[in-house]
């Protein structure tokens, strides 16, 4: 059985790059496929997700505490929509995410 992989749009609100690459890696290192990435004027984050996708996409946003963030998508992918208002909290969420798979790795030996 062949998977088709997970295509996700990156819709950015905040006019901060930084914030957007941030993100994005976020993203790959999770496995998943950028699709495309736009500015809107949007305030107010959410991900936005297909029909049929809910159950797997609340899974992954448990761990972010992003559940209430859950919406219907608009667009043809699974879409992370960074508002200007509240992004900082899920790129945190995802930082503190990515840092706890990261500390089970075994620690560097310094001389």
């Amino acid at each position: 059985m062949e998977f088709e992989p997970v295509v996700v749009d990156v819709v950015d609100g905040t006019g901060d790059p930084a914030l957007v690459e941030s993100v994005t890696r976020f993203l790959t290192d999770a496995g998943l496929t950028l699709g495309t990435v736009r500015t809107a004027e949007v305030a107010t984050s959410a991900i936005e997700h297909l029909d049929g996708q809910e159950e797997q996409v609340r899974q992954l946003a448990e761990p972010l505490g992003a559940v209430p963030l859950l919406r219907a998508a608009t667009g043809e992918h699974l879409t992370v929509v960074l508002g200007s208002a509240d992004a900082a909290s899920l790129v945190e969420a995802m930082a503190t995410l990515v840092g706890e798979a990261c500390d089970g790795a075994p620690a560097e030996e310094t001389d």
